[in-house]
């Protein structure tokens, strides 16, 4: 089990260690700047980089494995490096890069071009040889393709200098989308694909979970390859990638 408490004063090392005895196997934590400044004005509160870094010390003291949870937007692309810097020495056990989805909260942020994409690709394969923590993408499954890419994938033209660190291999992550390892019920029982994709698919616990990710046909549709169109419907790496359908919706 793991929880993923705001930077709230309520969150203390006592009422962490509750939590871990009660079961909470890893902590969850959004960073979103490598400074106060950038991840407190994304956060909307002053204060919260510093309260932020004293629960993942107090999580450390602890023992309690923690993921960092990093949205990535204009204004923090340009500190990629710097995060996974300072995350370097506090003992994470995942860095979890979440690239945004215009929607909810989200709308007013403004998102990375494509080219800016490859450019934090190449940074975050670049880190994953050289952390000890684990580096994983959230509504990029075209991290995957760039993975395969770099690691010789016969579908890609070899390139000078791109071979991971000797010593260490980087396997590319698994292929889980919206609705293909991912499903999503809201609070009042609503199920859809992923939750950023509003597609409501049912409703727990009138209707069955596993019914629904198995048989619905929305979800059917997802996980079928064929079914994409545009540039996602011709590209070499559609069935592996398949594109973030929430984004195409959005």
């Amino acid at each position: 089990m793991a929880l993923t408490p705001s930077a709230t004063p309520l969150a203390t090392p006592e009422a962490l260690a509750r939590a871990q005895e009660a079961g909470v196997a890893r902590l969850g934590i959004s960073l979103d700047g490598a400074d106060a400044e950038t991840h407190d004005a994304f956060r909307g509160w002053q204060g919260s980089f510093d309260r932020t870094m004293e629960m993942l010390e107090d999580a450390r003291q602890l023992d309690m494995p923690v993921q960092i949870n990093t949205s990535i937007t204009c204004r923090n692309f340009h500190q990629i490096n710097d995060i996974a810097e300072l995350l370097s020495t506090r003992g994470i056990a995942m860095w979890s890069v979440f690239f945004l989805v215009p929607v909810g909260r989200g709308v007013g942020e403004e998102r990375i071009s494509p080219e800016e994409y490859e450019v934090a690709f190449e940074q975050l394969w670049l880190l994953s040889q050289r952390h000890p923590f684990g580096i994983k993408t959230t509504e990029a499954p075209h991290y995957r393709r760039f993975v395969l890419r770099r690691n010789g994938d016969p579908l890609a033209e070899p390139k000078a200098g791109t071979h991971p660190a000797r010593g260490k291999t980087h396997r590319a992550p698994l292929g889980v989308r919206d609705g293909r390892g991912v499903m999503f019920v809201s609070h009042t029982g609503e199920i859809y694909p992923a939750g950023f994709l509003p597609l409501n698919c049912g409703t727990f616990p009138h209707d069955s979970i596993v019914e629904t990710y198995q048989k619905h046909p929305t979800f059917v549709s997802l996980r079928d390859a064929t079914q994409l169109k545009g540039k996602c419907g011709t590209c070499d790496y559609n069935d592996i990638c398949g594109g973030s359908r929430a984004r195409a919706f959005a």
